[in-house]
């Protein structure tokens, strides 16, 4: 499956189904530094966001997981079956949650804008690139097209994903 994600300059204002940012981030295609299935589109719709701030905030209300307890992967589940999935770099497993001071358990009800975590970007850098994380939402039938604003995105205050449902 290739992705169905399209990327604009600004998101079309038809378009009222609206994903926040769960990060501070600049949201950009897939690049060099994302691992190499997300690169070809074929592990399905991901963008890379490079990290700006220290905080994650919940996108929106539903069920929320993560992995284990490094944080390396976050996952957000809506009512109504749209599930987001944040990656971390596996290098930050070996950290073993070191940069991590988590607001929420691992496995939680949360609400839109809800502080979930606070993480050290100093620590978790690694090399001279700047942190980042792939942030994919999981298919789900009703969802025809993904678009995403290339550019840097607040977390929970600006519109990351606007999604064009089936008919």
């Amino acid at each position: 499956m290739f992705s169905r994600i399209q990327w604009v300059s600004a998101l079309d204002s038809t378009l009222s189904l609206r994903l926040k940012s769960p990060v501070h981030g600049h949201a950009g295609p897939c690049n060099e530094l994302a691992p190499a299935l997300f690169s070809s589109g074929l592990a399905g719709d991901g963008i890379w966001l490079e990290l700006r701030e220290n905080q994650i905030i919940a996108p929106f209300s539903g069920q929320f997981s993560r992995s284990n307890a490094t944080g390396q992967q976050l996952c957000w589940r809506h009512s109504s079956g749209l599930v987001m999935q944040l990656d971390f770099p596996d290098f930050t497993k070996e950290r073993m949650g070191q940069g991590f001071v988590w607001s929420v358990p691992q496995q939680a009800s949360v609400v839109a804008g809800q502080q979930m975590a606070l993480f050290d970007l100093g620590l978790l850098t690694l090399g001279p690139n700047p942190l980042g994380v792939m942030l994919k939402l999981h298919p789900h039938p009703k969802i025809n097209r993904i678009y995403c604003r290339a550019g840097y995105h607040q977390a929970y205050s600006d519109d990351l994903l606007a999604l064009q449902l089936s008919s």
